[in-house]
């Protein structure tokens, strides 16, 4: 069950929220890779971007909020246009 869970957060959520950050700000921003642990050695304590050779970087968590209110726009979209 929690090997399900952390796989729907990093690949749905957190995907998703890269995908639409990258989307929305033209490339201009991007996301961290998670990996590599940017935050950690870049952004500040509970912090959701940094900046880091003049771009801006989302950290996971960031991504991971950005594709939940993804599907939540979406999934109340569908709604209100199938009543």
């Amino acid at each position: 069950m929690d090997l399900l869970f952390r796989i729907i957060v990093d690949i749905v959520l957190a995907q998703t929220g890269r995908f639409v950050v990258w989307v929305a700000t033209f490339g201009r921003w991007r996301a961290e890779r998670f990996e590599e642990g940017e935050a950690e050695a870049y952004a500040p304590e509970a912090g959701l971007y940094f900046k880091r050779g003049g771009q801006y970087v989302l950290t996971a968590i960031a991504c991971v909020f950005a594709g939940f209110v993804f599907y939540l726009v979406f999934f109340l979209l569908v709604y209100v246009l199938s009543l």
